[in-house]
């Protein structure tokens, strides 16, 4: 008798352990969205193209983090080079950054800094700049810092055209230009 009621009360501990460990799906926290990213990627190197196969853009980061919760892409490092024909290539480049998840449009945040490479180069610094690559547009409305050979521009706001060189800026634009240079 002894021994059957000791097998009883192992049965009993074994079943009432099962059931304590069982994961109740009808609960609210079963079905709760998980925290934290489902997606993560390394030394991340994207190229996108126009229907006749010429690089409309260049897309680096050395991290990028999807989350969930956001819809949205965490980059550290981003990198966005726009690709002109006439060859004055727009690079922009900050600490980090977001991204939907379309691709359409990318913030960079933090310290921006933007390089126009080709024949007339310029730089403009500013910070939390939206870029939109398929419209080749940007914006922010932080201070811009804007200096090219013969110029500096400082400006609160800034609208960006980079499809048809157009600089827009927004408010208390100030400006030193150097005729002789």
């Amino acid at each position: 008798m002894n021994t059957r009621l000791a097998l009883l009360l192992l049965l009993l501990a074994v079943a009432t352990g099962w059931f304590l460990q069982k994961p109740d799906t009808g609960s609210p926290a079963s079905t709760a969205r998980k925290q934290g990213p489902d997606m993560f990627a390394d030394q991340i190197d994207v190229t996108v193209m126009n229907e006749s196969g010429q690089p409309l853009y260049h897309i680096t980061a050395d991290h990028l983090i999807h989350s969930p919760d956001t819809d949205r892409f965490d980059l550290t490092l981003p990198f966005i080079e726009l690709k002109r024909a006439t060859g004055d290539n727009w690079n922009i480049t900050s600490e980090r950054g977001q991204m939907t998840d379309k691709g359409d449009e990318l913030w960079f945040l933090g310290k921006v800094n933007i390089h126009r490479m080709g024949g007339r180069p310029l730089h403009i610094q500013t910070s939390d700049l939206l870029v939109k690559p398929d419209e080749e547009l940007a914006e922010t409305e932080n201070g811009v810092s804007i200096s090219a050979a013969q110029y500096k521009i400082d400006a609160v706001g800034l609208k960006a055209d980079f499809r048809n060189g157009l600089l827009e800026f927004r408010s208390r634009v100030r400006g030193t230009f150097n005729a002789a240079g």
